[in-house]
């Protein structure tokens, strides 16, 4: 959701400076609102793909790879409400087996 607000934000600016004379040399006016879209595209994906993957492993003590596919899963299967349960559904799935899988070799049936 702060993707869209930021989004929002940036196109309301990059609207209202196209009218005006940019101050950076180089930059034309009329394609500013197409690279606010691409930079904010940019920060988006690095967001999803770098930055989120690692820290919420960290976190909760799973690979990047599991995070990034899990979340992945996640939108694709159930859109924003898969991506916001996917990682503490990962993690309870997780622990059931760990827990399962422990208990089971403490009764040594496997």
């Amino acid at each position: 959701m702060g993707t869209v607000i930021g989004l929002i934000i940036g196109l309301g600016y990059a609207l209202i400076a196209e009218n005006i004379t940019p101050l950076i040399p180089g930059l034309n006016a009329n394609d500013l609102t197409v690279y606010v879209v691409v930079l904010v595209g940019i920060a988006h994906l690095l967001d999803n793909v770098i930055y989120a993957p690692f820290v919420l492993g960290k976190a909760v003590n799973l690979h990047p790879l599991v995070v990034a596919i899990a979340i992945l899963s996640g939108s694709l299967l159930m859109g924003a409400w898969g991506m916001l349960f996917a990682i503490p559904t990962v993690v309870v799935v997780k622990t059931a087996v760990e827990t399962l899988f422990k208990e089971l070799k403490d009764y040594r049936i496997i």
